[in-house]
């Protein structure tokens, strides 16, 4: 009987680590489909000539026509939450404010 019993114990014990397993491991299937668009990684911000310390405005207002999305995929139950995106507005030149939507 105890031998019943511990071959019912490693079987379930087995059955919850596999679950835990497949529950948390993150399924890449559709990465392979993905094609990046920037494979240089060099977008307006990273130019070298800029040195360490870069123009964060200069960069606003260079970009500010341009559309970013971010891309963000998970299993995981996100509430109402669909898209993620904010807008920037420069306010004042002047002053360099702007507000973010």
């Amino acid at each position: 009987m105890g031998l019943q019993y511990a071959l019912l114990f490693t079987f379930v014990g087995a059955v919850e680590v596999w679950a835990q397993y497949k529950r948390w491991t993150p399924d890449f299937h559709w990465t392979r489909k993905m094609t990046i668009k920037n494979p240089e990684n060099s977008p307006t911000f990273n130019y070298a000539e800029l040195g360490s310390l870069q123009d964060a405005w200069q960069v606003l207002e260079d970009t500010s026509n341009d559309s970013y999305y971010l891309m963000f995929r998970t299993e995981a139950p996100m509430g109402s939450t669909r898209c993620v995106s904010m807008t920037a507005n420069i306010t004042n030149k002047t002053n360099k404010t702007d507000q973010f939507y």
